[in-house]
């Protein structure tokens, strides 16, 4: 594995240049400016290519590769690539001159940068292997013939246009930065689905495939030790209809394969403790034993994980286009429960991940049989509730969300865990969420006082004609003081649907209330059009915001500044306690808190 010093003092665009490069296979290490830069390069051996920006502050590119050319180190030949916005024959010369072998021109190409390490480090192999006096290929200037036109939604952004030029995404392994350090990096990740997902030969990082049970870089892979009390929990995760969208996408297949495989490693090891045990199948699913999480917690955890991975996959360029087409036939889903295990079987079994997998699926077929009977529970005693939500500062505002209770939530999660997206027995649930809170506002409107209330109102529901007739009827029945109080916010979108859908149907559902809200999806950060929506608020749940921000950090500032900009305010839902410095940072206005009940 190849190792790359990435100097450069624009801090998004460094991270970036990071980012990328790791996923790519490579150790990368970086620095600030051109000082810190040769530090690292008069400290580290074996640094196989240096990639560096021209104006920075303390010492300059020309500066920092002046120093290593000059030197009589090992790292004197080191090839060198030269990243800037300066394009003027001056700084080539210049740069020409002290011994650079390459130039990349900003807003940079990713897949022209790949191109041009790729080459460098195959000519700096060829050169230490050919004889001594042996003649070496003339450097090259890389630039783009014909700059892309720049991002409409982020005007003279060159860090955002360069993220946005990256048609083609690369398999990756686990990020790894090293800033100004030395110390040797973490194995790269082996292929995790052997059968399924084949690694080219020259591909970085590239290993035989191994049997079923395999070592991830940054996960516990054994399982877990036997539970004094007997329970573990656990949970899966699964791809669901890959068969559909491999015939979908041909002979695309092979790459998004390996996409979809590196984007859910490098997600799940992001997402669980240093406790948490971990095993990947051939075929793709994920078990995690989580050591401190209690049910309920771990389907939190493993739904954080499931949106990560699709906003992950929904943002690559040159990949969602393909993945779109299949939204209603690709599905990731999570499942956890709390086990038990007897400790004779445990013990003896040959790899104690087969009695983990055995109990998860007598548990998920359990609760299938149990659906119905759930439902009925939810009908009967499911109660609404009312949680206060905060600003970022930790004040309760006059504001509250409607959802069930403890035990309704309980229910309602362990049905939808196992039942598909389509069966109807959902609108049932909807149907009795609406219901119990149009009813409490009719009923308590002196309890309330002027407190406003968010209710949710699933889109699958407002597409079936008559469910959405028995919510309208409902709506109309509320009084007006009711009406004045009430914010309804659609949620549970599809993928992509377009921004006049929305619009329609909120110019239905604002008759009966003060303001409508809506979820911010993945596409809707670089639209302008946020009027056309006909809401004043703009949902996150904390979990996808926290993957937008990881994905495109700059696009998601941006797509914050223009909502503010329009007037709009951004709500954030099941943000967890304690998270307060992370919530300020996503922009939210009001702060839907786990478990602080209003009433």
């Amino acid at each position: 594995m190849a190792t790359i010093l990435c100097v450069e003092d624009e801090d998004v665009l460094r991270e970036d240049l990071v980012e990328e490069l790791t996923d790519y296979g490579y150790k990368v290490l970086s620095a600030r400016n051109g000082a810190e830069g040769f530090k690292i390069v008069s400290e580290t051996k074996d640094l196989d290519l240096v990639l560096s920006d021209i104006s920075m502050p303390v010492m300059d590119g020309m500066g920092l590769l002046r120093k290593i050319r000059e030197s009589n180190a090992p790292y004197a030949s080191t090839p060198f690539v030269f990243l800037s916005a300066m394009s003027d024959n001056k700084h080539m010369i210049e740069g020409k001159s002290l011994g650079v072998d390459d130039y990349i021109i900003k807003p940079v190409n990713f897949d022209l940068l790949l191109s041009t390490i790729a080459k460098q480090l195959t000519k700096s192999k060829s050169r230490s292997a050919a004889p001594p006096g042996a003649p070496t290929a003339p450097s090259t200037v890389s630039s783009q013939a014909k700059p892309n036109k720049p991002d409409d939604r982020v005007p003279n952004s060159p860090t955002v246009r360069a993220l946005n030029q990256n048609p083609h995404p690369k398999p990756s392994t686990k990020p790894t930065s090293v800033t100004g350090s030395s110390s040797p990096p973490p194995a790269p990740i082996a292929p995790t689905m052997a059968k399924s997902i084949p690694q080219p030969a020259n591909s970085p990082g590239a290993r035989p495939p191994s049997s079923t049970q395999h070592h991830v870089e940054g996960m516990n892979t054994q399982p877990p030790p036997f539970p004094d009390d007997s329970r573990l929990v656990a949970g899966r995760f699964q791809l669901l209809g890959i068969d559909k969208l491999k015939e979908k996408v041909g002979d695309k297949w092979e790459h998004h394969q390996r996409l979809i495989h590196n984007i859910m490693v490098s997600v799940v090891s992001k997402n669980i403790g240093p406790l948490d045990s971990c095993r990947i199948s051939e075929d793709g699913d994920m078990m995690v034993c989580f050591s401190q999480l209690n049910e309920v917690e771990a389907r939190f955890k493993l739904d954080a994980i499931r949106k990560e991975v699709w906003i992950k996959l929904l943002g690559e360029e040159g990949y969602k286009d393909d993945l779109n087409i299949s939204t209603q036939a690709f599905e990731i889903k999570g499942q956890a429960y709390e086990l038990e295990v007897e400790e004779e079987e445990y013990s003896k079994a040959k790899d104690p991940w087969d009695i983990i997998q055995k109990r998860i699926e007598q548990s998920a077929q359990s609760t299938q049989e149990k659906v119905d009977i759930f439902l009925q529970e939810i009908l009967e005693r499911a109660e609404i509730r009312f949680t206060r939500l905060q600003n970022t500062a930790g004040d309760n505002l006059p504001l509250s969300l409607a959802s069930f209770d403890d035990f309704g939530q309980e229910r309602q999660q362990k049905i939808e865990q196992v039942i598909d997206e389509a069966d109807p027995r959902r609108l049932i649930i909807e149907g009795a969420y609406i219901g119990q809170t149009t009813g409490y506002m009719i009923s308590n409107l002196i309890d309330m006082a002027a407190a406003g209330v968010i209710m949710r109102l699933d889109y699958q529901l407002c597409t079936n004609k008559k469910e959405f007739d028995r919510v309208l009827m409902l709506l109309e029945s509320l009084p007006q003081k009711s009406r004045e109080r009430l914010i309804i916010a659609l949620t549970g979108l599809p993928n992509n649907i377009h921004l006049t859908k929305i619009s329609d149907l909120m110019a239905r559902l604002r008759p009966f209330c003060k303001m409508g809200a809506t979820e911010l999806q993945l596409h809707m950060p670089g639209d302008h059009h946020f009027d056309m929506l006909g809401v004043t608020i703009l949902i996150l749940d904390y979990h996808e915001a926290l993957a937008m921000g990881r994905h495109s950090k700059s696009k998601y500032i941006q797509a914050i500044k223009t909502i503010k900009l329009k007037k709009k305010r951004v709500m954030v839902l099941n943000a967890p306690k304690g998270k307060e410095k992370i919530l300020n940072s996503l922009g939210g206005d009001f702060i839907h808190i786990r478990d602080m009940e209003l009433f």
